[in-house]
């Protein structure tokens, strides 16, 4: 059986039982192979851009003893995969830009599944924003620390009515404010350490349009982090 990441594990418990799994970014496979142990899936697509991670993905398969329910498939993104109805689409371990781009490109495909599992590197609010732009509702969302890391993911579904979001929720996360998540509430907590920092540093330069940008920008977004504090952890 395999094992994965506390990240990795993250997204593979949003992802809902029956069907199928298309993995974007599939990399070494970890997500596909426990999908299918843990009989969460019927069947499984590895998808991977490069030809490295997929052999070594189609290795771990094999010797995993699972080629039958796992297909690897050279693909930039979406292009190349098959996505049937009700199959769960993840994509992890990239940037939001990317990700954005991969759902962009075959609306198609990211709109027959039954849902979309994210864990983007960056961008989130931008991510977030996109999906509400394009008839996905946010349905769920984790948060996890990984070596250090903050991670974050975002299980969305196709929408018939757009639903809007506060700059709050775009930028947190509604359903991560909606359950007081308490590992969102250290993230902000040490986001706003990190501020004050910059604040500091800034205040003992000498003043210049760029730096009183800058200061404004930083105050901005440290007022936003400590008004979530106030509003949903009653900090």
């Amino acid at each position: 059986m395999i094992k994965l990441s506390k990240r990795l594990q993250c997204v593979a418990n949003m992802v809902s039982t029956g069907n199928g799994i298309v993995d974007v970014g599939t990399d070494h496979a970890y997500i596909p192979i426990y999908m299918i142990q843990q009989r969460i899936k019927s069947y499984a697509y590895a998808a991977d851009v490069n030809k490295g991670p997929l052999v070594i993905a189609k290795n771990h398969i094999n010797e995993m003893g699972l080629s039958d329910s796992i297909t690897t498939c050279l693909s930039d993104g979406l292009q190349k995969t098959e996505v049937k109805e009700n199959d769960s689409i993840t994509i992890a371990g990239m940037g939001g830009l990317l990700v954005k781009k991969i759902i962009e490109q075959d609306m198609d495909k990211a709109k027959r599944a039954k849902e979309l599992i994210l864990q983007p590197q960056s961008e989130i609010m931008e991510v977030r924003l996109f999906l509400q732009n394009n008839e996905f509702e946010i349905v769920d969302e984790d948060a996890v620390i990984d070596d250090e890391k903050f991670y974050f993911v975002i299980k969305a579904v196709p929408a018939n009515d757009t639903k809007s979001y506060s700059k709050e929720e775009l930028a947190f996360g509604p359903v991560l404010l909606k359950k007081q998540n308490p590992v969102l509430l250290e993230y902000l907590q040490k986001q706003i350490g990190i501020c004050d920092k910059i604040k500091s540093e800034l205040n003992k330069q000498t003043r210049s349009e760029a730096v009183e940008s800058r200061l404004i920008s930083v105050e901005e977004e440290s007022a936003l982090m400590k008004n979530v504090l106030r509003d949903y952890y009653e900090m």
